[in-house]
């Protein structure tokens, strides 16, 4: 919604309640709905190619075990 210039040129000229009656709420369904549109396609490649599931699982495996060591969670006893 950044990138798009209608949404850029009336937040510069308006206030927050004048941008929230302009175009704001079609942008913000469109982002919506494209985001369902590319969600749904990359879920569709990841389960219907094995090469691609494997690619991904490798990258979402760095990313998330980056994450974890930079953030990690209350370690808690899950022996007891």
């Amino acid at each position: 919604m950044l990138e798009n210039e209608v949404l850029a040129q009336q937040a510069t000229t308006n206030s927050k309640e004048q941008l929230a009656l302009g175009d704001f709420h079609d942008v913000m369904m469109d982002s919506v709905i494209e985001g369902l549109d590319n969600y749904q396609s990359m879920a569709d490649q990841v389960l219907n190619n094995e090469q691609v599931q494997k690619g991904f699982a490798s990258l979402l495996l760095d990313l998330v075990y980056q994450a974890f060591q930079k953030h990690p969670s209350d370690k808690k006893d899950i022996t007891s």
